[in-house]
C-alpha cells in the first residue's frame, strides 16, 4: 500500500503535521510505503481550508530541509518517498490545466464555506485560489497513491479528487481524515498562520512555554491522541524533579519531553526543561527602604508592573516564605524574595 501525506512547504512542521505522520506509521504494514508531497508549487496559490491570505511567492523553498530533516527521524529511510509537486507543475501546459478544470463546475467550488463569507463581506479573492483544490487533485493523478491521509479541514479538497479520478477513470484514492489538533488557544486548530498558536518542532525553548500555556482540558486531548499512536517514555531523573509540581504542569512537561524525544537528544531536552523550571537566584543590595515594585522594575528583574501584579494574582510572589498579596509591600534588608522561579536576596 501506498500512503500518502501532503504539506505545504510556508512554514515549519508542527504538531498537527507530527499527530497525522505518527498515525501514518502506526496503521503502516512491513510492506508499505508513505509518499511525502511537498506542495512548494501549491502553497505560492492559497488554500481556502483557513488560510485566507495568499501565500508569499519568497517563501516557496525556505522550510523545505526542515520538513525533511525532521519527518525522516519517523520513518525507516527505505519507506518514505519525498516529492515536490514543482516537478510536474512546471512542466504542466495550459490545455492541460483548461481539461482539468472543464471536470468540476464553479458553482461547487464557490459553495464552499470560506469562498461564501469571502464573497459576502466582499474581500478579495483570487482565481488561482479558487483553483486550489483541482491542483491539488492532480498530485494524486500523478503519484497514484491507494491512500491520502489529512486532517478533516481537507475533507472538500479530498473530495474534488475523488471526482476528478473518477472523471478520468483512473484509480480511486482513499482518504483517511483525523481530528484537527487544537492550538496553544485550546481553541482553533493549530495552523502555520497564526504562528502563536501554533507549536513547531524546530523552536524548543518557544514551544515548551506554549505547551505551559496549554490549559488543562487541552492537554489530557493531547495526551489521548498521541500516546496512542506511539509508547510513553518514562524518565526516572525528570519525574523526581517534577514530583513536587502542580499535576497538569507534570503533564505538560512530561508530554514535551515526550514529543521532542522523537526529533532531539534527550540530554538535549533535560538541560533545557531544567534552564526553564529551576529557581534563578539573585541577589541585590538595599541601602534604603523600597516599594516592592519599584524595586523589581529598577534593577531590571521584570520588565513591566504588570507582569508583577500578575504574578501577585496569581499568588506567585512570598517574602520569606509568605504569600504578599499587596502590591505597595515595602522591602528591607535581609529579606528572601520568591517571585515566579525567581529567587532574589535582598541583602
Amino acid at each position: 500500500m501506498i500512503y500518502k501525506f501532503g504539506i505545504d512547504t510556508n512554514g515549519l512542521l508542527h504538531l498537527g503535521h507530527i499527530y497525522i505522520l505518527f498515525y501514518i506509521k502506526k496503521i503502516m504494514n512491513p510492506k508499505d510505503i508513505i509518499y511525502i508531497l511537498l506542495g512548494d508549487y501549491t502553497s505560492t496559490i492559497g488554500d481556502l481550508s483557513g488560510k485566507l491570505k495568499s501565500k508569499k511567492n519568497k517563501d516557496k523553498f525556505k522550510f523545505i530541509n526542515d520538513i525533511i530533516r525532521n519527518i525522516k527521524k519517523i520513518f525507516n529511510k527505505k519507506k518514505i518517498f519525498f516529492f515536490k509537486n514543482s516537478q510536474w507543475f512546471n512542466k504542466l501546459k495550459i490545455k492541460s490545466i483548461i481539461n482539468i478544470s472543464n471536470i468540476i463546475n464553479l458553482k461547487y467550488l464557490i459553495n464552499r464555506k470560506e469562498i461564501k463569507n469571502r464573497l459576502e463581506n466582499k474581500l478579495p479573492i483570487k482565481i488561482k485560489e479558487i483553483m486550489y483544490p483541482i491542483f491539488q487533485s492532480y498530485d494524486n493523478l500523478i503519484l497514484s497513491p491507494d491512500y491520502e491521509v489529512g486532517g478533516k479541514d481537507q475533507i472538500f479538497n479530498f473530495c474534488i479528487s475523488k471526482k476528478i479520478q473518477k472523471y478520468l477513470n483512473k484509480k480511486s484514492t482513499k482518504i483517511i481524515n483525523l481530528d484537527l489538533i487544537l492550538g496553544v488557544n485550546s481553541k482553533t486548530k493549530m495552523a502555520k498562520s497564526q504562528r502563536e498558536n501554533c507549536i513547531f518542532i524546530s523552536e524548543l525553548k518557544k514551544s515548551f512555554w506554549k505547551i505551559l500555556k496549554i490549559s488543562d482540558k487541552n492537554i489530557i486531548n493531547y495526551e489521548e491522541k498521541f500516546y496512542n499512536l506511539f509508547k510513553k517514555n518514562s524518565n526516572k531523573f525528570l519525574e523526581k524533579k517534577l514530583k513536587k509540581k502542580h499535576e497538569f504542569y507534570k503533564k505538560k512537561v512530561l508530554f514535551f519531553f515526550n514529543i521532542f524525544s522523537k526529533f532531539k537528544k534527550k540530554s538535549l531536552l533535560l538541560k533545557l526543561i531544567m534552564n526553564c523550571i529551576s529557581p534563578k537566584y539573585l541577589s541585590y543590595k538595599l541601602n534604603n527602604k523600597k516599594n516592592l515594585l519599584e524595586f523589581l522594575i529598577e534593577n531590571k528583574i521584570f520588565k513591566t508592573k504588570k507582569q508583577i501584579k500578575r504574578l501577585i494574582e496569581q499568588n506567585s510572589l512570598k517574602i520569606n516564605g509568605k504569600t504578599i498579596k499587596n502590591k505597595n509591600f515595602i522591602i528591607d534588608k535581609e529579606l528572601k524574595i520568591k517571585i515566579g522561579r525567581k529567587l532574589i536576596h535582598v541583602r
